[in-house]
């Protein structure tokens, strides 16, 4: 049969492994036909030796895949059920994170509380006794951006 090989090597065609086979020793190698090249000098032959194996590698995927799609299903369907306590979670998450994060950047800039600068020091307000004193009541000096559960103050002209 190595005679009648075109290569010494496996090739592929149609996802089954084929035997690239001189068209003129076609008889040599029994076995079904996926494709010529284009010359039609070569054919590419699945011997049927191996068809039947192949035949159930394919078979043995598929019930994989189907398998796969059961269990997705199931957690899928798991997950469902459990929708409003992960909902919850994630808004949880979400809000220590932006907690933490606020913190971070509050400390990476040097940032005061809203009810005025640490005891010994810290970063002040000289033009604005009044909003560090009694935040949030004065929106004449600050523009406030609020929700229930974050507030931003924006301090208009004051750029250094």
């Amino acid at each position: 049969m190595r005679d009648a090989l075109q290569e010494s090597f496996l090739a592929e065609r149609g996802g089954r492994p084929v035997l690239a086979v001189r068209a003129s020793a076609r008889s040599k190698v029994p076995g079904v036909v996926h494709d010529a090249s284009s010359t039609g000098q070569t054919l590419f032959v699945e011997p049927f030796a191996v068809v039947e194996l192949n035949n159930r590698l394919a078979e043995a995927a598929a019930d994989a895949r189907e398998e796969v799609e059961r269990i997705l299903g199931e957690l899928s369907s798991a997950v469902a059920t459990r929708s409003d306590a992960l909902h919850a979670l994630v808004e949880s998450t979400g809000s220590l994170d932006l907690t933490l994060a606020r913190g971070g950047l509050s400390r990476a800039w040097g940032g005061a509380p809203p009810g005025g600068p640490p005891p010994g020091g810290g970063v002040s307000y000289p033009d604005c006794p009044d909003l560090c004193g009694s935040w949030p009541h004065n929106q004449d000096s600050a523009d406030q951006v609020s929700s229930s559960e974050h507030a931003v103050l924006l301090i208009p002209g004051r750029t250094g």
